[in-house]
Formats: C-alpha cells, sequence, structure tokens
C-alpha cells in the first residue's frame, strides 16, 4: 500500500505547549507505522502554524489540498498521520474525507492509534464522527480558557497583547525609541505636519513597524488612533470606562466636515510626563 505522511502543526496561543508534538516527531512516528505495515510512503507533507479546524465551507491549507490531489490522482491508497486530529478537527472536515474515501478508497491512519480508520463502513465512520466530536470539544474548550484568561488581564489593567505593538513591550513597558517616536508624531499632527510624512522620516530613521515592514499613511495613522497611546483600555474592540463598563465602540476615522480630526496628543498610561 502507498501511504501519504502528513504532520501539522498548529498555531499554539502564548503560554500554551503544542499539543501535536514537533514535526520531526510526528514524522518518525508516522513512518514507524508504515514500516511495521509494509507501506510505501510516496510523500511526505509537513506544514506548520496551521489549524485543521476551519469554518464550514472554508478551504483547508494549500498542503492538505496537495494530499487530497495525490489521492485523487490514485498516487496514494492511505493518509498516515501521528493521530486523527492532524487530519480533521471538526465534523464538516470529516465529511470532506467521508466524501474522498467514498470515491477512492483511500484508507487513515494513525501512529497513535489502534488501528486504521476504513471510512466506507459504517463503523469506521462511528469511529472517525466520535474522534471529531471530542477534537472540536478541545477547540472550543481552549478559546473559552483564552478568553477567560483575558478577561482577567484586563480586570487586572495588565495588557494581553497577541503581538507586540509600536511604542510597547509585550509587557506593557514603552520601548523608549518608539514611544518618544509617538509623542513626536503626535506634536507633528497638532502642528500640521501630514501623516505621509512622518511615515516617510520614521522608514529614513530605520523605524519599522513591529512586523518589520514600512510605514505608509494608511497603518501609521491606524496606529495614532489606537485608544491605547492615550491610556485608553479596549477589550473586545468596546472602549472601557474608568470603572471597567463599556462606554464606547471602536473609534472610527471622521467624516469631512471640514475640520481637521486629530488623535489626542498624549501617550500611554505608563508615560513618564
Amino acid at each position: 500500500m502507498r501511504a501519504i505522511i502528513y504532520a501539522r502543526l498548529s498555531p499554539t496561543p502564548r503560554g500554551e505547549e503544542s499539543k501535536g508534538g514537533n514535526l520531526t516527531q510526528q514524522v518518525e512516528l508516522s513512518q514507524a507505522l508504515c514500516d511495521r505495515k509494509g507501506w510505501s510512503v510516496v510523500a511526505v507533507i509537513v506544514e506548520e502554524d496551521t489549524s485543521a479546524s476551519t469554518k464550514r465551507g472554508a478551504k483547508r491549507s494549500a498542503e492538505w489540498e496537495r494530499v487530497k490531489a495525490l489521492v485523487e490522482d490514485g498516487k496514494a491508497d492511505a493518509i498516515v498521520s501521528r493521530h486523527y486530529d492532524r487530519m480533521y478537527r471538526t465534523p464538516w472536515d470529516l465529511e470532506d474525507l467521508v466524501d474522498l474515501a467514498e470515491a477512492t478508497g483511500v484508507t487513515l491512519a494513525a501512529a497513535q492509534a489502534q488501528g486504521v480508520l476504513d471510512l466506507s463502513t459504517p463503523s469506521g465512520r462511528l469511529a472517525a464522527c466520535i474522534g471529531a466530536v471530542v477534537a472540536r470539544n478541545e477547540t472550543e474548550m481552549r478559546v473559552e480558557r483564552q478568553v477567560l484568561g483575558h478577561q482577567r488581564c484586563r480586570e487586572s489593567g495588565r495588557p494581553f497583547w497577541s503581538t507586540r505593538p509600536f511604542g510597547f513591550e509585550r509587557d506593557g513597558r514603552h520601548r523608549e525609541t518608539e514611544a518618544e517616536a509617538l509623542r513626536q508624531a503626535y506634536r507633528d499632527v497638532l502642528a500640521g505636519v501630514t501623516v505621509w510624512s512622518i511615515a516617510k522620516d520614521w522608514n529614513t530613521r530605520g523605524l519599522p513597524s513591529p512586523h518589520g515592514k514600512e510605514w505608509r499613511s494608511s497603518n501609521l495613522r491606524t496606529v495614532l488612533l489606537k485608544p491605547r497611546n492615550a491610556g485608553i483600555q479596549t477589550y473586545s474592540q468596546w472602549v472601557e470606562s474608568r470603572t471597567g463598563s463599556a462606554c464606547g465602540g471602536p473609534r472610527r476615522p471622521a467624516r469631512a466636515t471640514g475640520r481637521r480630526s486629530s488623535p489626542r496628543p498624549y501617550f500611554g498610561p505608563w508615560s513618564a510626563t
């Protein structure tokens, strides 16, 4: 039997360890299973920071589509992973696999699960369906933990940024070079300097965005309008009042009224006066 080894690492939230093991380990376990069964490996396909959980009707990753294409072209008879949750994590993704199995007769096998899944049989589909429901529950529980964690951070006044914002460190302290550039940018805007000119100056001075990209008027304006720069905490896109209650939605660009609308010239609750 010809087999495809498929290994996948899910995006891992900050502070949590990946439950999928590393990619090398996944491939080694899958290869060992193929060796025990006497299957020949025709392809090893790996991908990192990719989720198998998709919205209903959404397409999976390009690498997973490559796995399916090899099966549909008759170049493979089995898909092997460390565990079945590397292949699917939702009932609708399983439905897609069932359709593939009915059309091609492909077999699923997992190194850390007993036996193989034959999706052409009722018992095989039942076992796969139970696995999909369990995986879906794990995903929902993880999301619930993340939401509760963000809520605790909000109540304690600690930041919970997924990526470091410009002007700050991950723990909320200022990155002083960037913080001073922001303070000066607010002063410049109030003095009539265009955002484009400020972006050009930052690029010349070697002040890239946290993602390493150059500044443009659009992304710089977005940063200047962030409530955090005025010491205002937001949660789920609602601005928090001092009492912790939601007092307004996300700030939007002002309509043209003949007046200039400028960000407040104050930077952060941790800034030195």
